[in-house]
């Protein structure tokens, strides 16, 4: 399954499939809090980016010392639960004071492995443990170290590293189901995992390399989590192959802070989603149109085609692009980026054999919906209807292919409907889905008017009812489709009238 949403290899968040289609830009926090010893930030910099040299790892490895050597409030750290589980077993085992367990309080079916502490825990005074939860006004944070002061059977007392006492009180995780887990917000401490440290931060802590590390970034990520190296010891030395970095993680962070792609964003974000927001989908694609067509003229090809794909992905209706690039000159490269802004530059410049033939060149090399969108568009302008329905066929078919997973959107449903107006298939289906992703969509309602009166199929509606204006207008054989277009043109889609219309549409039988 993850292989179908992410693709090849390990499923990093930004290999999802969703992510790539929306190609936002992407932007690192650049100021460090945790740390602020310029030499040790140099080093960490330099694990993360595999660039460790030996005298950085001198630096470091000058802090190999015994765990025995901590004080109270150091953690380990490991690379594997199982030798954290070990650690904290044998310490909680050394405390010579009465162990008290506290259960957690599930509802349902929440899965136990989802909740950030045990099920069952095991504690006695003086054991260390460690906060899981953030919450300032109690006094801690994701990461507190405090140890065990006192202990009953529903109350539990800790002292933080400041001298203070306070009691922890218990709180509930709550999955997307709205299942829920209750416990106290700790754990013991002497160890935990790399992975479950992300985001703590120590002031002491031991790193146990007896094991060394077993993926891309681990000893990185155990090191950051200190302010300085004082309070650092190591169990042996860090050497370079300790210091491992993924290369597909490399490669995602230099695409970091783009500051063409950024402003960009911010340009589109001021001129097209104004329109957005009143549901003007028509004139936020004339106005990515014009921004694509600028960047091509700037030979800025790259951000151009993300441009146009936003453009393909917002617009409804795009009739109203009809001839506006009649004047733009064609690119003369040979890429696939160059052949794909040329057959949407054919498109909506009226030259339809044209665009079919850069649409071909770009899906000989890979599957693009907005590639097939064009070819489709073109052959429809062209009169070639049953041609148009075979490639409206296969957009739906790519849709549901693992490396195209997208939604069908209200473009491509649009398209279909006004196809199958042309070679007299039912629009029903169609419509009915399209009204119910863009109730806005005018032409739906007229298309699904048209099949109705075809099929002798109206709307229920009875003599005393109100706000029924728009189902009696549908029902009238003698309303001509412009006059229902612009009864439908000054409703107001969220008013009572329009909701009433579109409840009754949704039970027209198929």
């Amino acid at each position: 399954m993850l292989r179908d949403l992410y693709g090849p290899g390990l499923p990093f968040f930004y290999k999802a499939f969703v992510l790539k289609r929306m190609n936002l830009p992407k932007i690192e926090f650049q100021k460090v809090y945790r740390q602020s010893d310029e030499d040790f930030l140099t080093i960490l910099n330099k694990m993360r980016n595999g660039e460790v040299k030996s005298e950085d790892l001198a630096l470091l490895n000058k802090h190999v010392g015994s765990e025995e050597n901590n004080e109270d409030f150091s953690v380990t750290l490991t690379s594997f639960n199982y030798m954290a589980e070990k650690i904290n077993e044998q310490k909680l085992n050394e405390i010579e004071e009465e162990e008290f367990i506290y259960q957690a309080a599930i509802q349902d079916d929440f899965k136990k492995n989802d909740a950030p502490v045990p099920e069952v825990l095991r504690l006695k005074v003086g054991a260390q443990v460690i906060f899981c939860r953030n919450n300032p006004n109690s006094g801690y944070m994701n990461g507190t170290i405090a140890k065990v002061s006192a202990l009953e059977e529903n109350k539990i007392l800790v002292r933080l590293e400041n001298g203070s006492e306070i009691e922890v009180n218990q709180v509930s995780w709550e999955n997307i189901q709205s299942l829920s887990f209750t416990q106290y917000p700790i754990k013991l401490a002497w160890a935990i995992t790399i992975h479950k440290s992300q985001g703590m931060t120590f002031d002491r802590m031991h790193f146990d390399l007896s094991r060394g590390t077993f993926q891309a970034g681990q000893a990185y990520v155990a090191i950051s989590r200190m302010r300085s190296l004082d309070g650092l010891t190591l169990s042996h030395p860090i050497m370079p192959h300790h210091i491992m970095q993924n290369p597909e993680v490399r490669a995602f962070a230099n695409s970091f802070n783009d500051t063409v792609m950024i402003d960009d964003e911010i340009e589109i974000g001021k001129m097209v989603y104004k329109h957005l927001a009143k549901k003007e989908y028509d004139l936020a694609a004339k106005v990515c149109l014009n921004l694509v067509v600028a960047k091509a003229k700037r030979n800025d090809l790259r951000n151009a085609a993300l441009i146009a794909k936003k453009m393909f992905d917002i617009m409804l209706d795009d009739n109203c692009l009809m001839g506006l690039t009649k004047k733009v000159k064609l690119l003369k490269d040979c890429s696939m980026t160059c052949n794909f802004l040329n057959a949407m530059f054919c498109l909506y410049g009226n030259r339809y054999e044209e665009a079919i033939g850069y649409a071909d060149m770009v899906l000989s090399r890979k599957n693009c919906l907005e590639a097939m969108f064009i070819k489709g568009r073109a052959l429809f302008e062209l009169g070639r209807y049953d041609e148009a329905f075979d490639v409206t066929y296969l957009i739906f078919n790519t849709s549901k292919e693992a490396e195209e997973k997208k939604a069908i959107d209200k473009k491509l449903l649009l398209f279909e409907a006004r196809v199958n107006e042309q070679i007299g298939n039912s629009n029903i289906t169609i419509c009915k889905q399209l009204i119910d992703i863009c109730p806005e969509c005018i032409d739906a309602y007229c298309l699904l008017r048209k099949d109705a009166a075809k099929n002798s199929m109206t709307l229920d509606v009875s003599e005393d009812e109100e706000n029924v204006g728009l189902i009696i207008s549908f029902n009238d054989t003698n309303i001509t489709n412009n006059s229902f277009r612009q009864l439908l043109s000054k409703a107001e889609v969220s008013g009572k009238e329009y909701s009433k219309f579109r409840r009754r549409i949704s039970k027209i039988a198929v």
